[in-house]
């Protein structure tokens, strides 16, 4: 059965007259094999792997209704540590996001938090206005636009949950975005991310060794307001 759902896929996806093997692996709790294919066919023309990924969920999602198969659920299932290059930092991304943004409420701290896990948050604006037109992340030399690293992390709806709309970075300099310039390449947008200074401060009496110095109220408070709103978004109260 796995053997015809492997020559009906290749099929749907143009990949004919060619040398191709197909291995089952049992490295896994669930059924599943490996395609290796020549992208040289047998008549010596390459075969085109144009929009492949988009073909491939296209014919996947047909063969699953066909015969009643199902996609794996998850990302979180997903055993990282067996993934290598792209998709192992995509992973990493994936997962300090859904951290990070766990236990922030603002873009600020959302920010630096990622940075203290070396991602960069970056910011695109539409030409010299204010107005945000999109969101990516970057990790040794790798950038992903936020929706490819998952759906939920779109500008759009991570802004619903941090809160604070087209105000995104309004106390820094203009100068510290990343502007829409056409003929500008993506790799050479400005890398929002700062790096942070640590305040030691040091009592002078027992009792005041004891009390949450000023710097530590503010961040005590903002806490506090953090956690009321998003219990708030939950529909509790506190």
């Amino acid at each position: 059965m796995m053997v015809l759902l492997a020559r009906e896929y290749m099929e749907k996806m143009g990949i004919k007259d060619t040398q191709y093997i197909i291995a089952r692996h049992h490295d896994q709790k669930h059924p599943h094999i490996h395609i290796v294919y020549n992208r040289i066919d047998n008549n010596g023309r390459t075969i085109s792997d144009r929009n492949d990924r988009v073909r491939n969920v296209a014919v996947c999602k047909e063969m699953k209704e066909k015969y009643g198969l199902y996609f794996g659920k998850g990302k979180d299932r997903v055993r990282t540590y067996r993934l290598k290059g792209e998709d192992k930092i995509r992973y990493e991304i994936y997962h300090a996001v859904k951290d990070v943004l766990a236990r922030t409420c603002t873009w600020s701290q959302f920010v630096d938090e990622l940075a203290g896990h070396g991602i960069q948050t970056m910011f695109k604006y539409k030409g010299k206005s204010d107005v945000v037109q999109g969101l990516s992340f970057s990790k040794d030399g790798l950038t992903f636009k936020a929706s490819e690293i998952d759906r939920s992390f779109s500008y759009s709806k991570l802004d619903k949950q941090l809160g604070e709309g087209s105000a995104i970075g309004k106390d820094q300099d203009r100068d510290n975005r990343i502007v829409d310039v056409p003929g500008i390449d993506r790799q050479d947008l400005w890398q929002h991310g700062h790096d942070t200074s640590v305040v030691e401060g040091i009592a002078s009496t027992v009792g005041d060794l004891f009390s949450p110095l000023p710097e530590d109220k503010d961040e005590e408070n903002r806490n506090f307001a953090c956690r009321k709103k998003k219990k708030k978004k939950r529909g509790m109260s506190l």
